[in-house]
């Protein structure tokens, strides 16, 4: 990470949310959630929701950008009107309507436009919770069509990962289910996992939803121009209800089932950064659940009574018997020079999480930054970031834009009248929230 992106908090009015984690070698620094390794400590995370009305401070200047991308998350599109009631700001029951949906489509288009962004990353999420079989796969197909169609409007490619909402059989549930999986609902189910643009796939497991891909187009050889690639997790398969009987996942053997996947998904990763790093590319890491603790639910994020066995194709024999989660770190530490950040969704929230290596020092060696959702449900607003980036690809800030609505029956503003009468977006930058110290 750039020196410039890490600063001190600032306060977004006052909606602030402390949320108890599990960081058991993680120190806090500022407002951020450490993601340590083992098992006794815990922190707190400090999740900066938006306001229309933010307070003034000063800013260092972050170097010039080089590029943008957009990262947007958890539409959870709701055809049962009792959830679709378009009603915004209550727990669990405010999922996402046609009208908020189609006005999150046309400002992600617009900022893509204005921003110059060069591709999109959507991480997880379609539909709503609890839904019946057919309007789950009838909301599966129009978020993907309306993803496209924010990606055909702008001439950009359009990552998609999963979330926890996102299979044919229920929540939690794997990712294909019978030979299917929600891009068979979409209008073109082969444009995906990635919709438009030049983007090309360098690995994929379309059984289970993860990939790697170059956003910006194969690098051409001989160029010795540094390429970027996305490795798209699907982390649904590290959180304890995944193929299990909690939300009624048809899969005998669990388990057994969570704990082949667990592995697999490990091995490829590491596979993926050691490729990556042989050819001296940078890497972002995407992914819909992360790690850490679960600040709403009040638990991991991933099952911590999963370990890593080695029962992959590739085992890793070195991290055999611990934690999942410690053994993520451990990659992720090992091959921090090609990674320059990370970028979840899930939580709903607008929120950054420092990542620690396992050793004696829990070294700081990546940040994570979470997606605001579309979704009002966990009391946010809804919002769209744009990531800037050097010419090294190295991130250097973020802006959320975001939402608001007077009333449930009023207007969905994007925008405001300034003191000037000049209107402009609902926003505030990563800078303001926490401004640079060195």
């Amino acid at each position: 990470m750039v020196g410039q992106y890490l600063s001190a908090e600032k306060r977004v009015g006052e909606n602030r949310k402390l949320v108890g984690f599990r960081g058991a070698c993680a120190a806090i620094l500022l407002a951020c959630m450490a993601a340590g390794c083992s098992e006794t400590d815990k922190a707190s995370e400090l999740v900066v929701e938006p306001e229309e009305e933010v307070v003034a401070v000063s800013t260092v200047a972050a170097p010039s950008p080089q590029g943008a991308f957009m990262l947007l998350s958890d539409v959870h599109l709701g055809l049962d009107k009792s959830q679709a009631s378009g009603k915004w700001y209550c727990q669990y029951q405010c999922e996402t309507d046609d009208a908020l949906w189609t006005s999150a489509q046309n400002e992600a288009i617009n900022l893509v436009n204005q921003n110059s962004a060069e591709f999109i990353i959507y991480t997880g999420d379609l539909s709503a919770h609890n839904e019946s079989d057919s309007n789950r796969k009838s909301e599966f197909g129009q978020v993907l069509d309306g993803l496209e169609n924010i990606s055909s409007k702008t001439g950009k490619p359009l990552l998609y990962l999963p979330g926890n909402n996102d299979s044919d059989d229920d929540d939690y549930c794997a990712f294909t289910f019978n030979s299917e999986d929600p891009f068979d609902s979409a209008a073109n189910p082969n444009n995906w996992p990635v919709a438009g643009g030049n983007a090309n796939i360098i690995s994929r497991d379309a059984a289970n939803g993860y990939y790697s891909v170059y956003p910006l187009g194969k690098p051409a050889a001989g160029t010795g121009a540094p390429a970027l690639r996305v490795i798209a997790l699907n982390t649904v398969i590290f959180n304890k209800h995944y193929v299990g009987p909690r939300f009624g996942c048809n899969q005998s053997n669990y388990r057994t089932r969570q704990q082949s996947d667990s592995d697999n998904q490990l091995e490829w990763l590491s596979a993926q950064l050691a490729d990556a790093a042989s050819k001296k590319e940078k890497v972002i890491l995407a992914m819909h659940i992360p790690p850490g603790y679960d600040g709403l639910g009040g638990s991991d994020n991933w099952h911590y009574s999963l370990n890593y066995l080695a029962t992959g194709k590739n085992p890793l024999r070195q991290y055999k018997g611990q934690w999942i989660q410690d053994v993520f770190l451990q990659i992720v530490a090992h091959h921090q020079s090609e990674i320059v950040g990370m970028v979840t969704g899930h939580t709903h929230l607008n929120g950054i999480q420092r990542m620690h290596d396992c050793s004696a020092q829990q070294a700081f060696t990546e940040l994570g930054v979470s997606a605001s959702s579309i979704v009002t449900d966990h009391g946010s607003n809804p919002a769209l970031k744009i990531f800037s980036y050097g010419d090294d690809y190295e991130w250097t800030g973020n802006t959320t834009y975001f939402a608001t609505r007077p009333s449930d029956t009023s207007e969905i503003n994007w925008k405001y009248n300034d003191l000037n009468g000049q209107e402009t977006y609902n926003q505030f930058a990563f800078a303001e929230n926490y401004l640079c110290t060195s």
